[in-house]
C-alpha cells in the first residue's frame, strides 16, 4: 500500500517517463489525466497497465494492489470510457422513510437529480388536483442534501452542486 506522498512513474507512448505524486485516495484516472495533460495526450484514448495487467481506472491508488514506486505504462485503450452513456440507479430516502428510485445517466449532476425527485414527489403527493397543486406552490421549500456525511442546504447546496 502506498505511503502518503508516494510517487509513481508512468511510461508514456512517446518513450518519456513521467513521475506523478499520489496519495492513497488518488484515483488512477487522476494519475492518467495528469500524465496526459503534461504530455499532450487524450486520456480517453489511453489506459494504464502494470506488468501484464490493465488497471481499473476507477479505483483509488490504495485499492489497486500496486507496490510503492510502481512503474506503470500508458497503453491505447481498446474501448472508450463509456461513463457518460452508462446508467446508474439512484435511490433517495425521504424524511418520512419513503424511498424514491430512478435511473439516470452518469453525466447528470446532483442538482438535476434533486430537482427531478422533487417534481416526482410533488406529483406523488398531490396527483393532478389543482387545489392541492396551488397549496403546494404556496409553501416555501428549502432543499437539504446529506451526501457523503456532509449536510448542505440552501445557497451552500447550490454552490456544492
Amino acid at each position: 500500500m502506498a505511503a502518503s506522498g508516494s510517487t509513481v512513474t508512468v511510461l508514456t507512448p512517446n518513450g518519456r517517463r513521467q513521475a506523478v505524486k499520489v496519495t492513497p485516495n488518488s484515483p488512477l484516472l487522476q494519475v492518467l489525466e495528469e500524465v496526459c495533460g503534461k504530455n499532450g495526450f487524450n486520456p480517453d484514448e489511453y489506459g494504464l497497465k502494470f506488468q501484464r495487467t490493465v488497471l481499473d481506472l476507477t479505483r483509488p491508488w490504495r485499492f489497486a494492489n500496486l507496490p510503492n514506486n510502481a512503474k506503470l505504462e500508458m497503453v491505447t485503450s481498446s474501448r472508450k470510457q463509456a461513463a457518460a452513456e452508462s446508467q446508474v440507479r439512484v435511490a433517495l430516502q425521504m424524511e418520512d422513510g419513503s424511498r424514491l428510485q430512478d435511473s439516470f445517466g452518469c453525466g447528470r449532476s446532483l442538482w438535476e437529480l434533486i430537482t427531478h425527485f422533487s417534481s416526482i414527489r410533488r406529483c406523488w403527493f398531490h396527483g393532478s388536483d389543482v387545489a392541492a397543486d396551488q397549496k403546494w406552490k404556496s409553501f416555501s421549500l428549502v432543499m437539504l442534501c446529506v451526501f457523503c456525511s456532509s449536510t448542505k442546504c440552501g445557497v451552500k447546496l447550490v454552490n456544492f452542486l
